[in-house]
């Protein structure tokens, strides 16, 4: 079970390597070949494990007193909307006309072209899909299931919950960011303190949503966060791509 975890943690890694990196110069039926049949693997990952244990629900989370729906719904739109506007205001107010982000236009475009996405109209589109969608399904598989069963795993060793759920969201956070810093570093280039402090960034949000989830055991606060943050790194896009 813990080589299928691993995999679970690091897969994502991977295919973001393969469509990000390996296939950077594919044409683009190559590369949206890559990635549509690597994100259907991904997000079916979790269903086959679950499939391949009988079924088996993974390990509860003993989380104490739990978050009321509406508290958690509050936790959740509110750290969106606070990490979202830090996101535009840092863009469009500093780093934008600093001329910190000028690097990473010429790849954003190259990766869009490649991709067939470089209209206003098709962009739009992807900011969709990836704010409303692809959230859900990040929080499906990186809360709902990696946290959960990394969660457990670690419990087997340390019994308490507390140190179970904090050794799992550091980890399954870790990992969550690990992606985006292939990405990142495409962008801006692996030296940058850019793609560093931004990864960073990444990981401290995915610790806020995986305790979220555990103290309140529900998706759908988790995702509408993931969704906020979504929107507002896709808006900073446009305006790079695009302009105002």
């Amino acid at each position: 079970m813990r080589w299928i975890l691993a995999a679970v943690l690091f897969y994502p890694s991977l295919l973001t390597w393969v469509y990000f990196v390996a296939l950077a110069d594919a044409v683009p039926v190559v590369q949206q070949g890559a990635y549509g049949v690597g994100k259907a693997i991904q997000f079916a990952l979790p269903l086959l494990v679950l499939v391949s244990a009988g079924l088996k629900r993974r390990r509860s989370l003993e989380n104490g007193s739990p978050l009321p729906n509406a508290v958690a719904l509050r936790w959740g739109a509110a750290f969106g909307v606070a990490a979202g506007g830090l996101i535009w205001v840092g863009a469009v107010g500093w780093f934008i006309p600093a001329g910190l982000m000028v690097e990473a236009v010429g790849p954003l475009r190259a990766k869009l072209a490649g991709f067939q996405l470089d209209s206003p109209g098709r962009f739009f589109a992807l900011a969709a899909f990836y704010s409303v969608v692809h959230s859900g399904l990040e929080e499906y598989y990186w809360r709902w299931f990696a946290f959960a069963a990394l969660c457990g795993a670690i419990r087997e060793s340390f019994p308490r919950p507390t140190i179970a759920a904090v050794g799992a969201a550091a980890g399954s956070s870790i990992a969550f960011a690990l992606h985006h810093v292939i990405v990142l570093a495409q962008y801006f280039g692996w030296a940058s303190p850019l793609t560093w402090c931004f990864s960073a960034a990444t990981a401290l949000g995915g610790a806020f949503w995986a305790w979220l989830y555990h103290r309140n055991g529900r998706l759908l606060p988790v995702w509408i966060s993931h969704s906020l943050v979504d929107a507002a790194l896709f808006a900073v896009g446009y305006r790079l791509v695009f302009g105002s």
